[in-house]
């Protein structure tokens, strides 16, 4: 194995190790900020740790064992990796519980999170410099998800920022990433050996079903559509709760 090669399994992992603990701390701080007692925090901090990391290790054993390298090239194992993070999404989405905990997080660290995209990008363009990653998944072709990492750090200040509250333009933000995070993997898609395939040269995206890069497939993709989505609920719910507040100011003053 070449040192570059090396450098880029390493950003990897290092990614991933670091998303599992910005979700600690973030989930940590949401837990106290509503009202939750530092000894049920923990253990619910401990729970979602251990089962992200058991995700990781499930994936990492699959892939070393080359379970996702289905026959004849066909991708439908790799998009298994998909339906347990989705689930999880869909879940989150609808537990009104898990509502009330995101009313106590900072609107700015769901855009700030998404910051994790550009050091992805740039381990694409990395891997494009070895040999494995084809040119259409970076930015130097068809990848622009590079702009959401480069402006997350700008967004969150801007909308957020000094009592700001920019919900329309956080919204247009988001939903301009989600756009990018499926335009990219679409492009990964079919680039993937198979019926599927319009990209035909090589290299192909075939490293997604390796070692630490199916991470990319069955973490990153999934994380970062988690926020942007928990954001737009986020800010839709509290320009909901802004009128209701409204409505109700207004009932007061024609009472009075």
């Amino acid at each position: 194995m070449d040192i570059l090669t090396l450098i880029s399994q390493s950003i990897i992992l290092l990614l991933a190790f670091g998303l599992v603990y910005t979700v600690r701390f973030a989930l940590r701080k949401m837990l106290l900020a509503a009202g939750i007692t530092p000894a049920r925090t923990n253990q619910l901090v401990r729970r979602v740790q251990l089962s992200l990391y058991s995700w990781l290790l499930l994936l990492a054993a699959l892939s070393l064992r080359g379970w996702f390298q289905a026959d004849e090239g066909q991708p439908d194992r790799l998009l298994l990796i998909l339906i347990p993070p989705f689930i999880a999404i869909i879940w989150l989405l609808v537990d009104p519980r898990f509502f009330r905990l995101l009313q106590a997080l900072p609107p700015s660290w769901l855009l700030y999170g998404q910051s994790f995209r550009f050091l992805q990008d740039l381990f694409l363009y990395l891997g494009y410099s070895i040999g494995f990653v084809p040119l259409q998944m970076t930015f130097l072709w068809l990848n622009f998800d590079f702009t959401v990492g480069l402006t997350a750090p700008l967004a969150g200040y801007i909308f957020f920022g000094k009592q700001r509250f920019q919900r329309f333009e956080a919204m247009i933000w988001n939903i301009f990433g989600i756009v990018l995070l499926i335009h990219n993997f679409l492009i990964a898609f079919v680039s993937y050996p198979g019926p599927q395939q319009v990209f035909m040269r090589w290299p192909n995206s075939s490293f997604l079903a390796d070692f630490p890069y199916s991470w990319m497939v069955g973490f990153f993709l999934p994380l970062a559509l988690l926020m942007h989505l928990l954001s737009l609920k986020q800010l839709v719910r509290s320009d909901q709760t802004r009128r209701r507040q409204f409505s109700l100011d207004r009932s007061r003053r024609g009472k009075s």
